[in-house]
């Protein structure tokens, strides 16, 4: 069965934050070089804001976002990391998500994963019980791996047993003495691999010359801007989410923590659907009149943060609305911010819906927007 990357990253997401309950532990506001130790055993997902953190002991999912995480715990889910180091040597019971400079993996993952860095090294005890999906510069597999491999990379080391098939493209590939390909491979690089590096291979070989080739296969083109595709994505909604929830720890957001009925969130939304249909119509305006244009790019230069902050104002007060109408007990305005994202996101990727859900959550955010400009009290009856 296959599932686009837009479902992966939802379900994926989902079930990082969408569950019973988060342990977020920040501390951005502490030393540079602070440095956390962690050994707890948590039934929930666990977030690390911060510098560095040594983490050995369990949870559902762990989400990181620092500078080096040394990681020898265990995860019953998925371990999401975006970071300068990851130093990997426990358990991961449903793959990685991971963006970073260094990786280095010598424990267990089980289930699929995906990766960006510019060096990784799946050291002699580690294993990859599941597909990888990986954009490197260079890339080491010095333990096995039970599944089906994707690379694009500048320099790629086989050193020990692929059960599954390749495809790989690269400036060079080399197949070590210890290295095996238990399937089919398919690469293309600059050279060609030796006779003997080809008899380690024992399913069907491939090899695709994208400089001599006058029919080129723009399927593995496809494919690989499909991988850039999913981690300029990935990147996009993490930072998203990051910067969301830093503005939310500012004291000027405690306004969002205000009581809202029924009647106060959609009274907001409809307040604010005036100012978001004027303002595109105002740079239309101001560029028709000739002698406004200077004012006409301002106002499309100023769109970014106003509506990027909207949709962080809006995605709370979704979040804060559904977690009145379900009953759930999340208080903490950034839970409820995670809560509306995933929402949101979900619903982006409906045809149609997406346009106008971005037209309804930009709307709530202009809504206590005007509301601050004219003094109302907020999210009040």
């Amino acid at each position: 069965m296959r599932i686009n990357i837009g479902s992966w990253i939802s379900i994926v997401l989902f079930s990082t934050v969408a569950s019973s309950a988060m342990v977020i532990r920040n501390y951005t506001g502490k030393d540079d070089e602070y440095i956390r130790t962690e050994s707890g055993n948590f039934d929930e997902d666990y977030l690390f804001l911060g510098n560095e953190l040594r983490f050995s002991g369990t949870a559902e999912d762990l989400v990181f976002l620092g500078r080096r995480l040394i990681f020898s715990g265990e995860t019953e889910l998925t371990l999401i990391n975006l970071s300068q180091y990851l130093i990997f040597s426990g358990i991961s019971g449903n793959g990685i998500i991971s963006a970073a400079m260094d990786i280095d993996i010598s424990g267990t993952i089980t289930g699929n994963s995906y990766v960006g860095c510019k060096s990784f090294v799946l050291g002699d005890s580690g294993v990859i019980n599941g597909n990888l999906f990986i954009g490197c510069a260079e890339i080491q597999i010095n333990g096995p791996v039970n599944g089906d491999l994707y690379i694009g990379a500048g320099e790629i080391f086989i050193n020990d047993e692929i059960q599954g098939n390749v495809t790989a493209y690269g400036r060079r590939i080399i197949i070590g003495e210890e290295g095996r390909i238990n399937g089919n491979l398919k690469y293309g690089t600059g050279n060609k691999l030796s006779e003997e590096e080809l008899r380690k291979v024992s399913g069907t070989v491939t090899f695709v010359d994208s400089l001599k080739s006058e029919k080129r296969d723009w399927r593995g083109f496809r494919n690989t801007m499909r991988s850039f595709g999913f981690f300029i994505g990935f990147g996009l909604l993490l930072s998203y989410l990051i910067i969301g929830l830093l503005l939310l720890f500012l004291p000027v957001s405690g306004k969002l923590d205000a009581r809202q009925s029924s009647k106060s969130f959609w009274n907001t939304a409809l307040r604010g659907l005036i100012p978001v249909l004027v303002y595109p119509a105002a740079i239309l305006l101001s560029f028709i009149l000739i002698i406004t244009i200077p004012f006409a790019f301002i106002l499309i230069f100023a769109s970014i943060p106003l509506f990027y902050t909207a949709s962080i104002i809006g995605s709370t007060l979704i979040g804060k609305f559904l977690v009145s109408k379900f009953g759930w007990k999340v208080e903490k305005r950034q839970y409820q911010f995670l809560i509306g994202a995933i929402a949101g996101f979900i619903l982006s990727l409906i045809p149609f819906i997406n346009i106008l859900f971005f037209i309804f959550i930009s709307s709530l955010g202009w809504g206590v927007y005007t509301d601050f400009l004219f003094n109302r009290k907020q999210l009040s009856d």
